[in-house]
C-alpha cells in the first residue's frame, strides 16, 4: 500500500514510519493529485518505473517536491 498511495498525517509522527516514508501533510493532498493525474497520463510507464525505485510513494513525491514538479 505505502508502494502505491500517499500516506498523510502529521509528519513530525515517526512512531511508524521514519525518513523520507513518513506521512506527508494533508495540505499537500490537491497537488499531489493533480502530479499523479498528469505523469500517469503524459508517462505513464516512466512513472510506473519511479515508484518501483522509491522506497515508498510518500519518498517518491518528496524526490518530486525537491525537483520542483509539485
Amino acid at each position: 500500500m505505502r508502494k502505491h498511495r500517499a500516506i498523510f498525517g502529521n509528519p513530525d509522527d515517526i512512531t511508524d514510519i521514519t525518513g523520507k516514508d513518513r506521512p506527508l501533510p494533508y495540505e499537500l493532498k490537491d497537488r499531489i493529485n493533480i502530479y499523479i493525474e498528469n505523469k500517469s497520463q503524459k508517462e505513464p510507464e516512466q512513472f510506473k518505473k519511479d515508484i518501483e525505485k522509491s522506497s515508498s510513494f510518500n519518498a517518491l513525491i518528496r524526490k518530486e517536491i525537491k525537483k520542483g514538479n509539485i
